[in-house]
C-alpha cells in the first residue's frame, strides 16, 4: 500500500475532482539539498575512481616525458569537477530542473505522519500514476544513510588528503624528481577510496540489485532514458569543459615557454576532441554509472528513518521532458485508490467525510472508501 498525505481537505478535493496527483520540480522540494548533497559524495567517489586509473597508468608506464603530460591532464581533470563539469553534475542539473518528485509511505495509521505531513490521506494499493510519453517514473523505498558515517571519514587522512589535492597546483610538478610526490599520492587514493566507498558502494549494490528487474522490462524503458540523459550530460559537460579548457592555459604560468607549447598543444587537442571522442551514451559502463547517481534522489539520513518514505520521481527520457517548470500534474488510476482517510483531531471531520462522499459519488467512485 501506497498513502499519501497531504495539508488540507481543498488539496483532497482539487485531487478527486481533476483527477491528477502534482509532482514537484525537484529544484524546489524540501528534499533538493539532501539530494545535491549525495549527488555529490558520488561526484567525489566517481572522481577518486578516475584519478586512481590515472595514477596507476602513469607509474605503470612512465617515460621520460610522460610526467608533464599526465600533470597537465591531472590539473585539467581537477578543473572540470571543481568547476561542476563532470557528469554527475550535469546530471543533477538535469534533475534538478527537469525532474519530478512525489512521496507516499506505507505506514498506516501513523501520527507521526499525520503531525508532520498533513492529517489528510489517500491509500492507493499500488503506485496510480499513470505512464507518460515525456517523463520516465521510477519508484523506489528510500534508502536511509548514516551520513554520520560518512562525516567520521571525512576527518581522517582522506579526506584531508582530497581538500588538498582539490587545491593543488598541479603546474609547479614538472620535475622528474617528484615521481615520489605522485606514488604518494597514488598510496593515499587508494586509502580514501577503499573507506570511503566501502560506504558508497555498500549502499549502491542495494540500489542496482531493485533496478535490476526494471532493466529485465520488455521495454526497458529506463534504458531508454538513461541513453537520452546521458546524451544531454555529454552535450552539457562538452560545453562546460569547452570554458574549462580555455581557461586552464592562463593558469600554467610559471613554467618555460616549451612547456607552455606542450600545454597549448595538449589544450587544443582535447578541444578538438570533445565532440568527436565524447562518450558514447549507450555505452554500458556509462550507463552503470547514471545509474548509479540516481540512486542519490532515494538516500536519506537515518534522522528521517520514521518517514518510511517511498518515492516516485518523474526522469525525462526525451526532449518533451525538459520543460523546467514547477509542477508536473500526472493523471491517477482510481482503481486503485482504496480509501481517503481524515484524522479525527481535525474538527469538521463529519461534515467533510460527507463533502467527499458526494464529490465521489458525482465522479462514480462510491467503492473508495472514506473515513
Amino acid at each position: 500500500m501506497l498513502i499519501h498525505h497531504t495539508q488540507s481537505m481543498n488539496n483532497i478535493k482539487s485531487i478527486l475532482n481533476s483527477g491528477e496527483i502534482w509532482l514537484k520540480q525537484v529544484s524546489k522540494t524540501s528534499d533538493n539539498r539532501e539530494i545535491s548533497h549525495y549527488m555529490d559524495e558520488f561526484n567525489i567517489f566517481h572522481y577518486i575512481l578516475e584519478l586512481e586509473m590515472s595514477l596507476d597508468k602513469y607509474l605503470s608506464n612512465n617515460t621520460p616525458h610522460s610526467l608533464h603530460q599526465f600533470l597537465t591532464y591531472l590539473e585539467i581533470n581537477k578543473r572540470t569537477w571543481q568547476n561542476k563539469a563532470s557528469f554527475g553534475s550535469c546530471l543533477f542539473d538535469i534533475l534538478r530542473n527537469n525532474a519530478y518528485l512525489v512521496c507516499f509511505t506505507e505506514k498506516e495509521n501513523s501520527e507521526y505522519h499525520n503531525t508532520e505531513y498533513g492529517k489528510y490521506t489517500l491509500e492507493f494499493k499500488s503506485n496510480p500514476l499513470e505512464s507518460l510519453d515525456s517523463h520516465f517514473l521510477l519508484e523506489e523505498k528510500v534508502i536511509y544513510f548514516d551520513s554520520k558515517l560518512v562525516a567520521r571519514e571525512q576527518e581522517d587522512l582522506a579526506t584531508q588528503w582530497s581538500k588538498r589535492i582539490e587545491n593543488e597546483d598541479f603546474s609547479l610538478y614538472y620535475a622528474d624528481s617528484e615521481i615520489e610526490t605522485v606514488k604518494k599520492w597514488r598510496h593515499e587514493v587508494n586509502y580514501y577510496r577503499h573507506k570511503y566507498g566501502r560506504i558508497i558502494e555498500d549502499n549502491s549494490k542495494k540500489f542496482d540489485k531493485k533496478l535490476a528487474r526494471v532493466f529485465k522490462s520488455p521495454y526497458n524503458d529506463l534504458r531508454r532514458t538513461l541513453i537520452f540523459l546521458n546524451q544531454k550530460m555529454i552535450e552539457m559537460r562538452a560545453e562546460r569543459k569547452e570554458i574549462v579548457l580555455r581557461t586552464a592555459k592562463k593558469h600554467f604560468v610559471k613554467i618555460s615557454e616549451d612547456h607552455k607549447k606542450q600545454i597549448n598543444e595538449i589544450v587544443e587537442e582535447e578541444l578538438a576532441n570533445l565532440i568527436k571522442k565524447a562518450h558514447d551514451p549507450k555505452d554500458t559502463g556509462m550507463i552503470g554509472q547514471t545509474r548509479l547517481n540516481l540512486m542519490s534522489v532515494f538516500l536519506k539520513d537515518n534522522y528521517f528513518k520514521k518517514d518510511k518514505e517511498t518515492r516516485i520521481i518523474a526522469i525525462p527520457k526525451n526532449s518533451t521532458g525538459l520543460i523546467n517548470q514547477e509542477w508536473l500534474k500526472i493523471n491517477f488510476d482510481f482503481s486503485k485508490l482504496i480509501r481517503i482517510k481524515i484524522d479525527s483531531s481535525v474538527a469538521n471531520k463529519a461534515e467533510e467525510v460527507k463533502i467527499l462522499k458526494t464529490i465521489l459519488k458525482d465522479l462514480n467512485q462510491q467503492q473508495v472508501i472514506v473515513e
